[in-house]
């Protein structure tokens, strides 16, 4: 990811009263998905408020490449790593929830990203990707600076997610254009919720897909283990 879309996230939830309503809005959702407030949680990508805001005990901070470094939090002890989002450095079974925040919709390597998230998950958890929507690039030109580097849409990390085992769980949509009904919405991942998902663009900014994980992971080659640490 270029610093060039971390400069443009920065302005994107700054502008105005909309934007700081915008993550505020996003970070409410985020503490309401995760119930267990000492899930040990990793978050990965942009940094932006969220951190300082989430309501966790068990939070770390992971910057991959080409991410700005940050310290965080910024008095000791710090809880931040720099890591390859395609080989993460803990060991299986390691996290309740990862929470990836603007990570899969710029990132070349989301693949191999789900794939270390789904074997350094325990069973059970949850994977939580907070993304710009693509969708909706044409429709507002004073956004089309960030979308258009967007890579995928929602519906591309939806597929994308269950692809590599996980199951998706909810779509949440949150809009800095819209503050009439359905700025803020969610539905869950059922046949009707498909509908929506497929036949309608999602009217947000950025969208939220919950998802879990709920079985094992393959057997780690023992050789490898050595290489990983847990926090």
């Amino acid at each position: 990811m270029e610093s060039t879309n971390i400069s443009l996230l920065n302005v994107f939830y700054k502008i105005g009263s909309e934007g700081n309503k915008l993550e505020a809005d996003l970070i409410k959702l985020i503490n309401n998905s995760i119930e267990n407030k000492k899930s040990k949680t990793l978050a990965i990508g942009f940094h932006g408020n969220f951190l300082d805001s989430i309501c966790l005990d068990n939070l770390y901070y992971a910057i991959p490449h080409c991410y700005p470094m940050q310290r965080w939090p910024k008095i000791r002890p710090f809880r931040t790593v720099a890591v390859s989002e395609t080989a993460l450095p803990f060991l299986p079974d390691t996290w309740d929830c990862i929470l990836a925040i603007h990570l899969m919709e710029f990132s070349t390597s989301s693949r191999q990203f789900l794939q270390e998230a789904f074997r350094t998950m325990k069973t059970g958890g949850k994977l939580i990707v907070i993304s710009v929507n693509k969708k909706i690039v044409n429709f507002f030109q004073n956004n089309r600076k960030i979308f258009s580097r967007v890579k995928r849409s929602p519906n591309d990390i939806v597929e994308m997610i269950r692809q590599e085992s996980f199951v998706v769980t909810n779509i949440f949509g949150v809009s800095k254009q819209f503050r009439f009904w359905p700025y803020n919405f969610s539905y869950n991942m059922d046949w009707y919720g498909e509908i929506l998902m497929n036949n309608f663009p999602l009217l947000a900014d950025i969208v939220i897909i919950a998802a879990e994980k709920r079985r094992e992971s393959p057997e780690p080659i023992k050789s490898l283990e050595a290489q990983y640490e847990i926090l």
